[in-house]
């Protein structure tokens, strides 16, 4: 019961520690793709950290020297990518004119290739930062868990995608119900 508290205050306290990073606490822009700031990541990373918390059974002192981690390293991320996607606009931007110049580009490919290994580097530090938090067998499931991490998110992003698809054709069949799924093609 102790544990099921200490998650539940711990994903609130994230939440609202969420909201603190935003520059803005304006409602996202239903047409736009993602959220500003990082929020989608963000929350992606309590999520995350509440799965850590309980696959670790992590002490509130391991659980915040993990969040600061995480914070951290997700400021950096941010940072690096948005400065990937401003070199990768440019690059865009020339390949779109009539005659492209090529010194534009090569300095653009240039701050992109600077980026890749300022990432690499900046994960590897976190990964380092969070295994010195943790005892031999938090360690082990750690990594473990890291690994498997990507894969059940991209199963369960499906998953869900699965489901909007299955409601909308759902609608579609309630508003024609005369008409065959066939007949749409």
């Amino acid at each position: 019961m102790k544990k099921l508290l200490f998650v539940i205050v711990t994903l609130f306290a994230l939440t609202l520690g969420t909201r603190a990073f935003c520059d803005e606490n304006k409602p996202m822009d239903p047409k736009a793709k993602t959220q500003p700031n990082g929020e989608v990541a963000k929350k992606f990373d309590n999520i995350k950290l509440a799965k850590l918390i309980d696959l670790l059974n992590l002490d509130p002192n391991q659980t915040g020297l993990i969040q600061k981690s995480m914070n951290h390293n997700r400021e950096q991320m941010v940072a690096l990518r948005s400065k990937m996607k401003e070199a990768t606009q440019k690059i865009d931007t020339e390949l779109a004119k009539a005659s492209p110049d090529p010194k534009q580009i090569e300095a653009s490919v240039a701050i992109y290739k600077e980026i890749l290994p300022k990432m690499s580097k900046a994960r590897e530090d976190h990964m380092t930062e969070v295994l010195s938090i943790l005892n031999p067998i938090q360690q082990g499931k750690f990594i473990k868990f890291q690994n498997e991490w990507p894969k059940r998110l991209r199963h369960n992003m499906t998953q869900i995608r699965e489901r909007k698809m299955e409601r909308r054709a759902d609608k579609i069949k309630e508003t024609n119900p005369d008409d065959s799924q066939e007949d749409n093609y």
